[in-house]
């Protein structure tokens, strides 16, 4: 079955984004997570499919901005990471104090430092390792600025300034203008909290901040320079590393370690259940835990075993999980497709049907005209009856007039309860064919019942 999903999803994403409501800017913001098995088989056109239908009640927004999702960083907590690291920048400094080898110690260096910055947890918070770094990167802004290239000395100089402090960086007794080009780009930081849990709160959890311990515990205040990516890492007691990466506003950062263990990021900025996680017994309390973290609702998408995809709802407070839609292939077609909402659902297509209300409408506009007709043909009435006799063509004018518009409008309003019971019946089926065309793409043919 899984083959089919490629072929028939693609042909479901143009019928359903029809008839988007215009309030769906205005819709609560939701993020998708999807299953393992989901996430492997055709997952981005279940993705286009399911946003699609959502636009109508959801703002879909990327899990990742949604979630501050930290995630497992073997490196951090390699033994020999570290040590590369340090052997790579006094290679570089013996080859420049040494031999004057400007070029040898400029790629050792930038060999070194890529390593670094990649993730500066590497160093574990070991304040001897974070020296030799420091020397090493400040020595390199020296050698770039030897050898002309400016631009990528006020590069790596402006990212010194955000990881190492000033003090670790004038230790270093570079040559002023170095250290004067560091201290000129460095800004001026923002106090932001860093809250880490449940795990988190575990005796003996450190926190790094581009490298650099902080101390005390959950919650951090720290200082970081905005509108720039920062990286926090949490070590936890047992030797676990937690690397979030991105950028610190005012609001803080809240990592749960729980979560870090469960989820990833997914396909078309989704998230997706981690390898081990259960969708069947684990997957709904995981996505109650992200829509607590995240104060988003979640859509939980996940295979059934009879083949079909379903997608649930799970909201951010402490209400009840609820399945909107089910997706499925029709049987011995490749490219067609049953979608079925949940009938009392928010997804339930109902069909415009306004003609109870223009055959009222005509109802109370021809009532309305008999009347002033009625009252017209008695005025000329009396001024026949006052021997006013050229007002009696005008008076049986009125009158007929009068009487044809009471008979329309009981006949309008006789039709407007007819046709309030015939009321076509909310659609919760959509079937969806899809044909080849030139190039790969389909021509979506819709119908529903």
């Amino acid at each position: 079955m899984r083959g089919g999903w490629a072929v028939w999803w693609s042909g479901l994403c143009s019928v359903v984004a029809l008839g988007v409501s215009p309030a769906a800017a205005q819709a609560p913001e939701a993020v998708l997570l999807l299953d393992g098995e989901v996430a492997r088989g055709g997952a981005e056109r279940v993705v286009e499919v399911v946003k699609a239908q959502m636009m109508r009640i959801h703002r879909v927004v990327p899990g990742t901005d949604a979630v501050d999702l930290a995630r497992r960083e073997p490196q951090c907590g390699s033994e020999g990471g570290p040590d590369r690291v340090v052997a790579q920048t006094r290679a570089g400094s013996d080859l420049f104090f040494g031999q004057t080898d400007l070029d040898g110690a400029t790629r050792a260096l930038e060999e070194a430092m890529a390593a670094f910055f990649e993730s500066p947890c590497i160093a574990r918070g070991d304040e001897a390792v974070l020296r030799e770094v420091c020397a090493g990167a400040v020595l390199l802004v020296r050698l770039y600025l030897l050898r002309g290239q400016t631009r990528q000395a006020r590069d790596l100089a402006r990212r010194v300034a955000v990881v190492f402090p000033p003090g670790m960086v004038e230790g270093t007794h570079e040559p002023p203008e170095v250290l004067e080009l560091v201290s000129s780009l460095r800004t001026e930081g923002q106090e932001a909290s860093v809250t880490v849990g449940p795990k988190g709160r575990a005796e003996g959890t450190r926190l790094l901040v581009n490298g650099i311990p902080v101390g005390g515990g959950s919650p951090w205040q720290v200082r970081m320079a905005p509108g720039v990516p920062h990286e926090l890492a949490v070590l936890t007691a047992s030797g676990s590393a937690y690397v979030w990466r991105g950028l610190v506003g005012a609001q803080g950062v809240h990592l749960d370690l729980d979560v870090a263990d469960q989820v990833l990021s997914g396909p078309m900025e989704t998230l997706r259940l981690a390898e081990g996680v259960d969708p069947a017994e684990e997957g709904l309390s995981v996505a109650r835990r992200i829509a607590e973290v995240s104060r988003r609702t979640v859509l939980l998408v996940r295979a059934g075993r009879d083949g079909a995809v379903r997608v649930e709802e799970v909201p951010g407070g402490r209400g009840p999980a609820r399945e909107l839609m089910r997706l499925r292939p029709l049987s011995g077609q490749d490219s067609g497709i049953e979608v079925v909402v949940e009938p009392g659902g928010p997804l339930l297509s109902r069909p415009a049907w306004p003609w109870p209300y223009i055959a009222a409408g005509a109802a109370l506009g021809l009532l309305g005209a008999g009347v002033y007709l009625n009252v017209a043909a008695n005025r000329d009435a009396d001024a026949v009856n006052q021997g006013l006799d050229n007002r009696a063509h005008d008076y049986w004018v009125h009158r007929n007039a009068a009487i044809a518009c009471y008979a329309l409008a009981g006949a309008s309003g006789a039709a407007a309860v007819v046709l309030s019971f015939l009321r076509p019946e909310p659609r919760n089926r959509f079937i969806v064919l899809g044909s080849p065309m030139e190039g790969g793409g389909f021509v979506s043919l819709g119908g529903a019942f």
